[in-house]
């Protein structure tokens, strides 16, 4: 029988309003509060293909939650045209109708990287379709997601389009919970520290960590963080070259539809080919039923089969054999439009900091130099359980912090009428 995680206190809360209330819900909580554990624990028994979809905000992060993208979910395509084009689009998919209709509730994983405009437009698809007189047409929202990491993607504006400023927001009438406890870590210095690394604070004592954590030591033999893609594929490729073992590449096996394996050829947690030899350092992309190792947890190759590769784990290096699984990427409907299968382990010598959210990692190294997106900084600190764990390249003031109006929004308790206390006016998304 695989072992049961206990709740926190204010899990254990959450999840009573979650079976007990019918309100719609903002979970949020710091890295490592246990969303995602939460989440999973409430939508155990329901049904997420019709009755519960789960709507990752990109096809990355849909791929690994067993969900479908928030987009595909709504029919907004690729968001061409102005928002009205979008809405009528998506109102007249017969597809899109049935799914609203079926389902008792919607799930929003990470709505912190879904921008304002895109969950007005989704919004006012609800009313069209559902209820016109309703908030999101009378659907129950659950949304998860943490503001202080990293921000939706700002096309041609100068600032995050927070969804927590959104219309649409604001007539959720969302009940806020955090979660207030990091289940990563128990140690308070560690706790302390990441908090005032969230608000972007840089304190004496978060000066004196940073520069205490200058390293990696020589013997260092954690992952690598980068703030650009190239840079954690170059430092892979130099650190698997410099192994005398055989090079053994191991093609991706894809089936489906050519437009969906395209998509899932991009959001996959695997390469199109695995290039990998005995020594590699290789970190797991999927979780373990029997909690022995989860996403991120990282291992070095011990041996390679053709249907087996055994990875050592942990300072004992206890061995573990991994078999090829299959990746899915569904449609809107929650329907398997294509596969990748491959072995479920990618190089871990480096990683990126976007890459890295949402893992927890064994040990990390990292550059806070140069960061340009607010919490950023954050993301890539909160990746592992101690502060032992965490080493610091370099660091400048400039690259830690946090948006004014995330903090802000937080402070006053992430109540769903926070753009009406800044005085924006509701820009009516009635089309």
């Amino acid at each position: 029988m695989s072992p049961e995680l206990q709740l926190s206190q204010s899990q254990q809360e959450a999840l009573e309003i979650f079976t007990q209330s019918e309100s719609n819900v903002f979970l949020s909580g710091a890295a490592g509060s246990g969303k995602s554990f939460l989440i999973s624990k409430y939508l155990r028994d329901k049904d997420t293909r019709k009755d519960f979809p789960v709507l990752a905000s990109t096809g990355a992060a849909a791929v690994l939650v067993g969900g479908r993208t928030f987009h595909s979910f709504f029919g907004l395509g690729l968001m061409q045209g102005q928002a009205h084009e979008i809405i009528e689009r998506s109102v007249s998919n017969r597809h899109v109708r049935y799914r609203l209709r079926k389902a008792k509730a919607i799930v929003i994983d990470e709505i912190s990287m879904i921008p304002g405009p895109v969950l007005d437009i989704a919004e006012v698809i609800c009313r069209r379709l559902l209820d016109e007189n309703r908030s999101w047409g009378g659907l129950r929202i659950i949304s998860i997601g943490d503001f202080a990491q990293l921000p939706p993607i700002a096309r041609g504006q100068k600032f995050p389009p927070w969804a927590f400023l959104s219309s649409s927001w604001e007539r959720a009438c969302f009940h806020p919970i955090i979660l207030d406890e990091n289940m990563r870590s128990k140690a308070d210095t560690f706790s302390h520290f990441l908090l005032q690394m969230r608000e972007g604070t840089i304190s004496d004592e978060v000066e004196e960590i940073l520069n205490e954590r200058y390293g990696p030591p020589f013997d260092f033999q954690g992952t690598q963080l980068f703030s650009k893609r190239m840079e954690a594929e170059d430092f892979n490729a130099r650190k698997l070259a410099g192994l005398s073992e055989n090079l053994v590449s191991i093609p991706t096996k894809y089936s489906g539809h050519e437009n969906y394996i395209e998509a899932l050829k991009k959001n996959a947690p695997i390469s199109e080919c695995l290039h990998i030899k005995i020594g590699a350092k290789v970190m797991i992309r999927i979780n373990d039923p029997l909690l022995r190792y989860v996403n991120g947890s990282t291992g070095i190759v011990l041996a390679i089969k053709e249907d087996e590769i055994t990875v050592g784990l942990g300072e004992q290096q206890r061995p573990f054999e991994f078999e090829k699984v299959a990746f899915s990427y569904l449609d809107g409907n929650g329907d398997v439009k294509a596969t990748a299968q491959n072995f479920p382990l990618q190089l871990a010598w480096a990683s990126t900091i976007h890459k890295a959210q949402g893992m927890t990692l064994d040990e990390v190294a990292v550059s806070l130099q140069g960061l340009w997106e607010p919490g950023q900084a954050y993301v890539a600190a909160s990746r592992v359980r101690s502060l032992e764990n965490l080493w610091i390249r370099d660091w400048s003031k400039k690259s830690i912090f946090c948006d004014p109006l995330v903090q802000r929004f937080y402070q006053e308790g992430c109540s769903y009428s926070f753009r009406e206390s800044l005085g924006m006016d509701d820009t009516g998304m009635d089309f």
